[in-house]
């Protein structure tokens, strides 16, 4: 966990978007001076580069925010990994920014589900062997159902799309004609 004044420090790190790059704060924090910077190990003979960004992941995965909902606060990772990031990347988006865009919001959520599935299934080797399997067998399928769902529904979208538009032109057209 960090200080809620190391947590807003990161999130003053993110550029206008809404993202923010472990290694850039990795570089910020080199310094110093900087806030972070005790976070971090410095020693390359303990801890190299690599681990120092593994180090700004941790950070930047301990940043929270609050959500009032009529029934209850839910408290979620402010930043997520980015479903767009270039290759290579281990750039992270502002959950916020991310939920102005429905493609994007269900690519996070299809990455979500997809760990959650994974770690069911290695949960299930060891509930097998714990004599736990028909407990888990039924929490793993609910979850695989929600993820086949989204994953549909999300094909249905990006189906629609092209219909709309063709509406859209036609419509014109006809607004055109009138």
């Amino acid at each position: 966990m960090i200080s809620n004044q190391k947590a807003e420090y990161l999130k003053g790190l993110s550029n206008a978007d809404g993202y923010i790059d472990p290694e850039n704060v990795v570089a910020i924090a080199s310094d110093a001076a900087d806030l972070l910077h005790d976070e971090f190990e410095w020693d390359n003979a303990i801890a190299g580069h690599r681990h120092r960004v593994e180090q700004a992941q941790r950070l930047i995965r301990f940043v929270k925010f609050e959500i009032r909902t009529t029934r209850e606060t839910v408290v979620a990772p402010f930043y997520v990994v980015d479903p767009q990031r270039p290759p290579k990347s281990k750039r992270y988006v502002a959950i916020t920014v991310a939920s102005r865009n429905q493609e994007i919001a269900r690519a996070i959520l299809t990455e979500e589900l997809e760990r959650i599935a994974a770690q069911i299934s290695r949960a299930k080797e060891v509930a097998a062997v714990l004599g736990l399997s028909a407990e888990l067998e039924a929490l793993l399928e609910n979850v695989t159902s929600l993820q086949t769902r989204a994953q549909k529904r999300a094909a249905e979208k990006k189906a629609m799309k092209p219909l709309r538009q063709k509406r859209t032109i036609r419509n014109r057209g006809q607004a055109r004609q009138a």
